[in-house]
């Protein structure tokens, strides 16, 4: 017999609507597969409906309900909807981004809604007519819950001000199966605003970017950079990300890389760039740190491909482009999006990434916005960002296989 928190309890017994945010791994969704299995049991021949803002997570949560009713309750099931002997009906529903796929079903007297920060005011639209024969009869009962990773706006978070809804709070750290010695790592890691996020359910406005300010803040220690004094020890890597004639600005990233030491020591930002003053500006770079440039990374994607072509007929530097496209599916040096960025998360956050004092750069890194839901995030990058995403790719390049190039 599973033994539930009290705040479980709350959540598992209580009628009518009901607001949950909280930590990571807090023990959340379980409470609410409970819940939903003690309405379902308690009313006989209506109807539940579980929605999520991702297929991952509206999986997760039905096939814990179909756990907990067990073999000897159902009375059939299938992906998406379990008929229980009572004649209660649970089922699940893509939302999509506007939840138009929904128009047109028959109401619903029980809602729930899994990550639902992250559930648009479209999709809201869509849902809440279902409620309406319901809501006469005593029922069409809302259940949100989500973490609070997301931008601190929409029906999820105004439920909290609302009064026909029970608001429940969960903090990580004062949950007993949580270790509290992981929570002191994962504090100094991510730093205390997004661990408040992450860990203690907390609405923040910053939540929405994806790096955090403090760390990046704590990264700027190079106050200026010198051409002239270039230091002797340490490799070179240039980060590109290209663009043509004022699509929008080609930004170079200029990484030192000791060991595992990575400083972002120079950037330059070039408007309506034709591929040989792209190339030209490789060259700069190359003459002005002595032939130890050892790797450019590129983005090969869309028109960038072209500028690869174009930069391998250059016998001076064709043996040190890399290719690097994190869109396009089937290249062979591709990389995931999720993968450059999280590799400057890793950076920022175990202090091996040192940034130049310049506001371009500042700001490129703090504008990176993250949407989505964990483990399925969507990344709304800058130009900026995606050149020093390259060129911080350097500490990665030991595993990259050299582009065989025909001399």
């Amino acid at each position: 017999m599973i033994k539930y928190y009290d705040w479980q309890k709350e959540i598992i017994e209580h009628q009518g609507n009901i607001a949950i945010r909280g930590g990571r791994q807090s023990g959340k969704t379980k409470s609410v597969a409970r819940r939903i299995y003690e309405i379902a049991k308690a009313h006989p021949e209506l109807k539940t409906l579980i929605i999520a803002a991702s297929e991952r997570q509206e999986n997760y949560i039905y096939e814990e309900v179909k756990k907990l009713i067990g073999k000897n309750y159902i009375g059939r099931s299938t992906q998406t909807l379990t008929t229980m002997k009572n004649g209660h009906k649970i089922f699940k529903y893509p939302v999509g981004q506007t939840g138009i796929y929904l128009e047109g079903l028959p109401s619903v007297d029980f809602l729930y809604a899994d990550e639902a920060i992250h559930i648009g005011r479209k999709v809201w639209d869509s849902i809440m007519p279902m409620l309406a024969e319901p809501r006469k009869r005593g029922y069409g009962w809302i259940t949100l819950l989500s973490s609070t990773r997301g931008k601190p706006t929409g029906f999820f978070f105004q439920s909290f001000s609302r009064k026909d809804f029970k608001k429940i709070h969960i903090q990580s750290w004062n949950v007993e199966h949580v270790s509290k010695k992981f929570l002191d790592e994962e504090k100094k890691r991510l730093g205390e605003k997004l661990f408040n996020v992450i860990y203690g359910g907390e609405f923040d406005e910053s939540a929405a970017f994806y790096f955090p300010a403090e760390l990046i803040d704590r990264a700027v220690k190079i106050p200026h950079f010198n051409k002239s004094n270039l230091e002797e020890l340490g490799e070179y890597y240039l980060g590109i990300d290209p663009a043509r004639y004022g699509r929008s600005e080609a930004i170079f990233a200029l990484a030192q890389l000791k060991k595992d030491q990575v400083k972002i020591i120079d950037t330059e930002i070039l408007k309506k760039s034709s591929m040989t003053e792209l190339r030209d500006q490789i060259l700069r770079y190359d003459e002005l740190l002595k032939n130890r440039l050892k790797k450019v990374f590129i983005d090969d994607g869309g028109l960038g491909a072209g500028l690869v072509d174009f930069l391998l007929e250059n016998k001076k530097i064709k043996r040190k482009i890399i290719p690097i496209n994190n869109r396009t599916a089937g290249k062979e040096f591709k990389i995931l999006k999720q993968d450059m960025y999280s590799n400057i998360l890793r950076l920022l956050s175990s202090e091996k990434l040192e940034l130049l004092n310049q506001k371009e750069i500042i700001n490129g890194l703090k504008k990176v916005e993250f949407e989505g839901v964990e483990g399925e995030e969507r990344i709304k990058s800058t130009d900026m960002a995606e050149a020093i995403g390259r060129a911080c790719w350097c500490v990665k390049e030991k595993y990259i296989k050299p582009k065989i190039v025909s001399f």
